[in-house]
């Protein structure tokens, strides 16, 4: 779903958020699921940091007849950025893990190497997993931990994205380094393009 105006870098569309549905059920009525919320404040933090609201979508509506695949094609441009909520339900759901090995597959542009793609993904780990389940196109990406390990009981608490909750601060706090990193990639890309375009 595309949501504001494309930033000026080159990106035509600059963010897509690759998750299992699940995970963006609502447990608190009245209040965005957790999918819902990171969207919210991502795109907001960006915007404040960009000085432009970033493009970004999920969900591709997709008709009867048209697959993933096509889709992601047409919609993948070389700079896109792709964030993975990742959890058990993502590494058990085909259609998931078909748009992380689609956007991660060599190929979809000629000038599109498989490293360089990588370095676009950004693995925001949601419900804790062993690191062997993790999705080969994610092994090795360090990812930002969306959760803590109670001292006291050993179990992993993901952090809450509903004010009020003892880890909504927490939660802010790691987006806020999701979107401070994005930013960079960005500068990063903006600056690589404009020194090819002076032919440096």
């Amino acid at each position: 779903m595309a949501n504001g105006t494309t930033i000026n870098s080159g990106y035509e569309d600059s963010i897509f958020i690759s998750y299992a549905h699940i995970d963006n059920t609502r447990f608190v009525a009245g209040h965005k699921g957790w999918v819902d919320a990171l969207h919210e404040y991502l795109s907001l933090r960006l915007y404040q940091l960009l000085g432009e609201k970033p493009q970004m979508w999920r969900d591709p509506l997709l008709a009867g007849n048209e697959s993933i695949e096509f889709t992601l094609r047409l919609k993948v441009s070389e700079g896109t950025i792709l964030v993975v909520i990742l959890s058990p339900r993502y590494v058990k759901s085909e259609e998931c893990l078909k748009e992380l090995h689609q956007f991660c597959r060599p190929g979809i542009k000629a000038d599109r190497s498989r490293t360089d793609t990588k370095a676009r993904v950004f693995k925001l780990i949601k419900t804790p997993i062993d690191d062997s389940e993790h999705p080969e196109e994610l092994q090795g990406l360090l990812g930002y931990q969306f959760y803590e390990t109670d001292p006291i009981t050993g179990r992993p608490r993901e952090y809450q994205h509903v004010l009020g909750f003892d880890s909504f601060p927490k939660f802010i706090e790691r987006v806020d380094d999701v979107a401070w990193d994005i930013k960079e990639l960005i500068r990063q890309s903006s600056a690589q393009s404009m020194a090819n375009g002076q032919g440096i």
